[in-house]
């Protein structure tokens, strides 16, 4: 008897389920067992009986665990935040921007911090509102696993923690906060896109390349779009220096040549000419050559992914292979030629367009640090972004004779020494397997997929073109530092490339054992309630990194208004501004409180108080030039909150030489109104020179107070031999390190002078007069020199020196 058209549909149904799960032998016994339940059932309905409703046999589980997982209202929201939260990532990264004491890399380091705090929080918000943690499986899991712990393990070993976590003015690219923020929206759009949100992603990341270069490219005609001072520059752009700009305008180049050779639509190729052709003119203006020379290489793996896509069709259809794949090599060999002509041939300039110069160090020179860092911490390195204190640290003396000998350089002459030296041997490991297993997992799917358009840019296979671009990446770390933006996009384009492989399920209800982990929570389960409590924590942590993000972005604001109102109201009275500024980095310091950088301008704000203070006092008439109560309490307060200020910039950055500097300034400045001050003054002029061995500025100040300490130009008081012991070593040690260096060649001709060398002391003042013409002191102490008088006269005259500001000591080679 024939089965009845109901059961059979179903049959036909639960069969097609059964061949997706690897069930069909189960139909297959199923389908006989109903034929003779449905023959049964119709004698029974011919005698008049309904048949029984008997229980789901066993063998239908299979086939009922194989229905689709449908998300619920909450599951779909989280998905489409964590997407949403990526998308942003992508597209406003390169564009985004705020004032600031780091305009371009601060913003976008807190709102990459942001970003991925959300992403993070909405994937585990989905997780639960599903009831059920999946898990895509990925090759590229475990060494972006391993970056991020070697991030974590540097930040936590480095003697500057919160530096090295949240960086600093000028060093926010490689924080720990910078890198854990990449890995996390790495994974996101790993666990979450489908394969057509990454072709949304692909859009948005053209999109934002391309606008940052056309903004770049009107400032450098004089068209500013964005008002404000701070931006009414022809230099300015939204992804950094010039060079930034130049590199970041090239790296989709090599996607937009891979989408111009395989695009269908017409109107696509224009719009992707017209950014191809905007971004090499940016790149022109800037005229970088490591950029023509990434693009050359770039351009070269197009070359070699079309020579291995055509291999693999003449393997699969003949000898004849794919009709015209070979013609397809034209626009990256253009791009080859193009480059190595710009590499040769200067382009033409904009008239009265002057880029910055940039210098860094020599590659020889980074090496030496490196190697040198390695000797001291050789697996974590010296911490994420304290490149310039190992600089400072290990430099070469040959840089006291050149115009950089007070500069500190915040990366080396190569991103992966800089990376090298910050995260130590593991750090540096790991990120090699991640770049060599990235390149052969890519290198391996090319050509592959053979993917049908889904999306205006997703004419054929991507893969090719991401790998090329993330190879124009990977080439320029070798030669030039990495802006946020384009190491943004060093982690982002690897999860685009595995979105695009076929071999990996891509949809949110994949129950594929092979390319996706599944655990369903279960009411009661010990297993259940852990992995509950571990995404809590991860939730509660994504939460908390979240708000104290914008807390970040908020004290940066106001840290930055308190200090440049200072003088803006002219009816304010100086007291009057002083309380605003300090007020207003006090607000900046309550939001947060890890940044060093707020402590050290607050010791100065205050100081500035405490003189204005002093200056009030000393205006009265001479019978009355004495601190009132409430101004001797007012004073200690002020001195007891400047020293708490200096003090908590030296525990939170305690590596960084120019903190210990400032810390060293401030307490002698104190000298006068606290006991002691101008041993905490020594001590730390002593760890300075620790830091910097080689800067002669430095040790003469540490020789100054010495001096002081000795009494050696003090009539009447008894000569401390220690002190001037020390002072004669430290300021022979200043001049051995730069014999032009001025203050400590005229120090160390007063200790000369005072210890009878008079001839001695004369050479080094008629040195000291050549090169300061014009100081009438030098000129005195020449004349009473060779008058056989004492060098400063009777009575002594201060031992100031010839040139005594800092900020000038500090700039250019000393004389």
């Amino acid at each position: 008897m024939e089965i009845p058209p109901n059961i059979l549909r179903e049959l036909e149904e639960k069969k097609a389920k059964a061949m997706l799960s690897g069930a069909t032998s189960n139909v297959a016994v199923e389908e006989k067992g109903l034929e003779e339940k449905g023959q049964k059932g119709m004698k029974m309905e011919e005698m008049g009986m309904i048949p029984p409703i008997s229980p789901i046999p066993p063998l239908l589980t299979p086939l009922l665990e194989a229905e689709p997982h449908r998300p619920s209202g909450g599951e779909l929201f989280f998905g489409y935040l964590t997407k949403t939260a990526v998308f942003l990532a992508v597209f406003l990264t390169p564009l985004f921007f705020f004032t600031s004491s780091d305009a371009i890399n601060l913003s976008k380091q807190i709102l990459l911090s942001v970003l991925a705090m959300t992403a993070l929080g909405a994937w585990v918000g989905k997780a639960v509102a599903g009831g059920r943690l999946v898990w895509r499986k990925t090759a590229l899991a475990w060494p972006v696993a391993l970056v991020g712990l070697a991030a974590i393990l540097s930040s936590v070993f480095s003697s500057s923690f919160w530096v090295s976590f949240l960086g600093d003015t000028g060093r926010y690219v490689f924080s720990g906060a910078a890198i854990v923020s990449y890995l996390i929206i790495f994974m996101a759009a790993i666990q979450t896109f489908s394969r057509r949100d990454a072709y949304v992603a692909m859009a948005l990341w053209l999109g934002s390349v391309f606008l940052a270069s056309l903004y770049a490219s009107l400032q450098f005609f004089g068209v500013y779009i964005i008002p404000g001072a701070a931006y009414q520059s022809r230099t300015f752009n939204t992804v950094g220096g010039p060079f930034d700009l130049g590199i970041f305008a090239l790296s989709s180049a090599p996607f937009i040549l891979h989408l111009l050779r395989s695009a269908a639509a017409k109107k696509i190729k224009i719009a992707l000419a017209v950014f191809l052709a905007i971004q090499l003119v940016t790149a022109a203006i800037v005229d970088f050559r490591i950029g023509w020379l990434a693009l050359a290489a770039s351009a070269l793996i197009l070359i070699l992914a079309g020579f291995k896509k055509r291999a693999e069709q003449m393997g699969e259809r003949g000898e004849k292979g794919e009709k015209g794949e070979m013609g397809k090599i034209s626009l990256p060999l253009a791009a080859v030629a193009i480059a190595v002509l710009l590499w040769f041939v200067r382009p033409p300039q904009i008239k009265d367009l002057v880029f910055p110069a940039e210098i860094n160090p020599s590659y020889g020179a980074s090496w030496d640090i490196l190697v040198k860092t390695w000797q001291e911490k050789p697996v974590f390195g010296s911490g994420l972004e304290t490149y310039p204190y190992v600089y400072a640290k290990f430099k070469n003396v040959a840089l006291n004779q050149t115009n950089y000998w007070g500069v500190n350089f915040n990366n080396s002459a190569a991103e992966v020494v800089t990376w090298a030296t910050t995260f130590g041997a593991f750090g540096a490991l790991v990120w090699f397997v991640f770049a060599i297993w990235f390149l052969g997992y890519a290198w391996r799917r090319i050509g592959q997929s053979g993917i049908g358009p889904i999306g205006p840019i997703a004419a054929s296979n991507a893969a090719a073109g991401i790998l090329a671009s993330w190879f124009f990446i990977l080439v320029s770390k070798f030669f030039y530092a990495t802006s946020l933006p384009l190491e943004f996009l060093f982690w982002f384009l690897p999860a685009l490339l595995v979105l695009c492989d076929t071999n990996t399920r891509m949809h949110a209800n994949d129950t594929n054992e092979d390319s996706i982990w599944s655990y369903r929570f279960q009411t009661g389960s010990i297993k259940t309630l852990t992995v509950f409590f571990v995404m809590l924590a991860v939730l509660l942590g994504s939460l908390a990194g979240g708000y104290f993000s914008v807390r970040r972005a908020s004290a940066e604001r106001t840290f930055i208004k308190a200090i440049t109102r200072n003088g803006a109201d002219e009816t304010q009275t100086n007291a009057e501004k002083i309380d605003e500024v300090v007020n207003g980095i006090y607000a900046a310091v309550a939001a947060n409180p890890y940044e060093s950088r707020y402590f050290r301008v607050l010791a100065t704000a205050l100081f500035g108080k405490m003189n204005d203070v002093v200056a009030g006092i000393n205006a009265r008439p001479e019978g009355e030039r004495q601190a009132k109560p409430e101004e001797s309490a007012l004073l200690q307060d002020l001195t007891v909150r400047t020293i708490n200020a200096v003090q908590r910039a030296n525990v939170l950055d305690p590596d960084n030489v120019s903190v210990a500097v400032d810390a060293a300034e401030a307490y002698r400045n104190l000298v006068p109104l606290v006991q002691g001050a101008d041993d905490l003054a020594i001590q730390n002029y002593e760890r300075s020179s620790g830091l910097e061995p080689i800067n002669p500025f430095i040790k003469t100040q540490l020789g100054q107070l010495y001096l002081i300490k000795s009494n050696m130009f003090n009539q009447g008081l008894e000569l401390d031999a220690e002190y001037a012991d020390k002072a004669r070593a430290v300021l022979d040690a200043a001049l051995k390190l730069n014999p032009n260096y001025a203050n400590a060649r005229y120090f160390y001709a007063l200790i000369q002078d005072y210890d009878g060398l008079k001839p001695e002391a004369l050479q080094n003042f008629l040195i000291l007069r050549q090169t300061n013409p014009d100081n009438q002191l030098i000129a005195q102490i020449v004349a009473n020199l060779q008058n056989g008088f004492p060098a400063l006269g009777i009575p002594p005259r201060p031992a100031t020196p010839p040139q005594s500001p800092k900020a000038v000591e500090t700039k250019g080679v000393p004389k």
